[in-house]
């Protein structure tokens, strides 16, 4: 078998969308917060994987987001947030 990591390009998303999970970010609120508020947008990369397998041939592999800046957005915010704001 072969393994092919691939990125894809990138998007760019509100912060608290993202890292924040739906909070705050469902219904016509969160169109509002979308169309209104541009300073917290980040930018992220689309990661896939295509994997080269023998018998079952090619197979693509949505990697989506790490388990541990999903759960870990606290300590993501303390040691990132900084550069990612511009500071």
């Amino acid at each position: 078998m072969k393994l092919y990591p691939l990125l894809l390009g990138r998007t760019k998303v509100p912060f608290g969308q993202f890292y924040g999970g739906l909070n705050g970010w469902e219904g016509f609120g969160a169109l509002f917060r979308f169309v209104t508020d541009k300073k917290h947008f980040i930018w992220v990369p689309i990661h896939a994987y295509l994997l080269e397998h023998p018998k079952e041939g090619l197979i693509l592999v949505d990697a989506g987001i790490l388990i541990l800046v999903a759960i870990g957005v606290n300590r993501f915010l303390k040691i990132f947030w900084p550069h990612l704001n511009g500071g």
